[in-house]
């Protein structure tokens, strides 16, 4: 199998992700938040076995690998159970990010990064839907680009994230209104 073709398998997999995403992420994210705190429980808790033990030997491999299994179980947890904390910091640090990006300046970055993730904290009902469809519409637009072009990429983009925000402000308020803490 060459680079392209995996490439492609690649961005099929992301449009599949970006469109589950942004049609349904009001449902599944707090999975997902768990998902992605065992993942960076696991990176912190590698590179932190590997800082302390080393991995060139057999002893450094297991206690670094143990250390990483720990540390994803209960960064898994925490964004488990405190999700809308875990999403408000997450929009915070894509906020600040894109005030990085176009200012340059690290002060501004996390200026706006401090006021997004509190606003975001306090308005968490309203805006689970929003970025969900939003980072679920850009996921799958990144795999258009990918596969055939920018300007299909925009079409998609647009109506993907219009589209998930229809379906989950409308059909989907109801039915997880009430467990969207879970």
């Amino acid at each position: 199998m060459d680079e392209h073709t995996i490439y492609q398998i690649l961005a099929v997999i992301l449009i599949i992700v970006g469109i589950v995403l942004a049609l349904f992420g009001r449902a599944i994210w707090a999975r997902l938040l768990a998902a992605m705190g065992g993942m960076i429980g696991w990176m912190l808790g590698f590179g932190l076995g590997v800082w302390i033990f080393g991995f060139t030997t057999l002893f450094g491999i297991i206690i670094t690998i143990i250390i990483a299994f720990i540390c994803s179980f209960i960064l898994g947890a925490i964004f488990g159970f405190i999700v809308e904390a875990a999403l408000g910091l997450l929009a915070g640090i894509l906020a600040g990010l894109l005030a990085f990006i176009l200012t340059g300046n690290l002060v501004i970055a996390a200026i706006v990064l401090v006021v997004v993730g509190i606003l975001a904290y306090m308005f968490i009902d309203k805006l689970v839907a929003l970025i969900t469809a939003f980072i679920g519409a850009l996921l799958a637009a990144a795999g258009v680009w990918y596969l055939f072009g920018l300007n299909y990429a925009v079409m998609a983009f647009l109506g993907l994230f219009f589209l998930g925000l229809l379906i989950q402000y409308v059909f989907l308020k109801d039915k997880y209104s009430a467990i969207d803490g879970m």
